[in-house]
């Protein structure tokens, strides 16, 4: 017989199919957006597979295929079967998964691990730092496959170690009770600088799928040039308030818009934060900046209106241009010794600063120009007092740069 078209289409609880022998075809869209799908066993009597029978099922990375059909992975004939497949076996004892007692699937190739979906029921779940392969790998580091906690809307935190190198895209897409996540890094895979390519933001682990209990956020990441960027529009759970980043540095647009998050803890091992790295997060109100951190980017804190008070440590030497604009709500701030350079506007129409606290307050110098050496005249004077310096900060200087000599 044969399974009719639409048949099991967006049951999203399927996690593994067998197709028994006496199936001889399988209709289009039969299992179409079967997110939680991550296996199917093709049986030996089936002559065809419909047009887009697996289209949508993101996390169908093993395949099974007794039939004769000539099904590849990373094929969209047959119904995109193998379209999203790591492995497509042949034989017996085929498979390269793992479950773990605590609900965790994971798929190793023979060179890399995958995690490719978690069927506990745990709410707030710490991923595991390694997993034991199907032929007794001890596999110490992994990526998150995409979609791989698709729809899961019991999850409310998670913990995600450093022996995670990559996160694929939407793999939180629709975890809508998702409340804090630890991670090891945002903007990029983990080892990769900000001049690499394809760089993603915070959004692309929750993808461009809208749902109930999803804030749309438009953010930027650079394509596959760091020349230009691309802005896309992802859904990041409403819930969503705390993020934790363990490792790397923070990189270009990682949290542009996110304006339900409220808090940001950033650790002593990043050293550097991206342009528009939190530009629009209207909704942070503490920010926790390590000590290693050197340098703030460009516009990196742009219009977060609910800023209050920023303390920048003694590690930062640089704060590039727009940095602070627009933080309307800031009303004190702390310009440590390190700190040899502010560019321009980077505390423009920040109109409730009244608090501005130089630790040196001799050796600066202003200009307009981009070329410091050009000009000589020294502003200590201008920063007599507190109100003095707040008013040059966020208005009269605003258009000009800062450099200590």
């Amino acid at each position: 017989y044969e399974i009719n078209r639409y048949a099991f289409y967006g049951c999203t609880r399927l996690t593994s199919v067998t197709i028994g022998s006496s199936v001889t075809s399988i209709g289009g869209s039969a299992f179409r957006s079967c997110t939680g799908l991550t296996s199917v066993t093709i049986g030996n009597s089936v002559t065809s597979i419909g047009s887009s029978a697996f289209y949508g099922c993101y996390k169908l990375v093993e395949v099974y295929n007794k039939s004769s059909l000539d099904i590849t992975a990373g094929d969209s004939s047959y119904g995109d079967v193998g379209y999203y497949a790591k492995n497509v076996y042949t034989e017996e004892n085929g498979s390269c998964f793992t479950d773990t007692a605590d609900g965790y699937r994971f798929l190793y190739d023979g060179t890399k691990g995958y995690l490719v979906g978690y069927y506990g029921e745990a709410t707030d779940i710490t991923l595991p730092d390694s997993f034991t392969a199907y032929d007794g790998t001890n596999v110490n580091t992994y990526k998150i496959y995409k979609y791989a906690f698709y729809g899961n809307t019991s999850l409310t935190s998670v913990t995600i170690p450093d022996s995670v190198t990559s996160i694929g895209e939407g793999a939180f897409s629709g975890c809508s009770s998702l409340e804090s996540m630890t991670i090891p890094f945002v903007g990029a895979e983990a080892g990769k600088t900000s001049s690499d390519t394809y760089q993603y933001p915070l959004g692309y682990l929750f993808g461009t799928d809208s749902y109930t209990g999803g804030t749309e956020v438009t953010q930027y990441y650079y394509g596959n040039s760091t020349s230009s960027s691309t802005s896309t529009t992802y859904y990041i759970p409403s819930s969503l308030r705390s993020v934790t980043v363990t490792g790397g540095n923070i990189l270009y647009g990682a949290f542009y818009g996110c304006s339900m998050l409220t808090s940001v803890t950033i650790p002593d091992s990043v050293t550097s934060i991206g342009d528009y790295a939190f530009r629009n997060c209207r909704g942070l109100t503490s920010v926790t900046i390590g000590s290693s951190v050197e340098s703030i980017g460009s516009y990196a804190f742009d219009g977060c209106t609910g800023l209050t008070s920023v303390t920048i440590p003694d590690s930062v030497t640089s704060i590039g241009s727009y940095a602070f604009e627009a933080c309307a709500g800031l009303t004190s701030v702390t310009i440590p010794d390190s700190v040899t350079s502010i560019g321009s506007y980077a505390f423009y129409y920040c109109k409730g600063l009244t608090s501005v606290v130089f630790e040196d307050t001799e050796g600066w110098q202003v200009s307009r120009y981009s070329d410091f050496r050009n000009y000589t005249s020294r502003s200590s004077a201008k920063l007599a007092n507190a109100s003095t310096a707040a008013t040059y900060l966020k208005s009269t200087y605003y258009y000009y740069y800062w450099r200590k000599v």
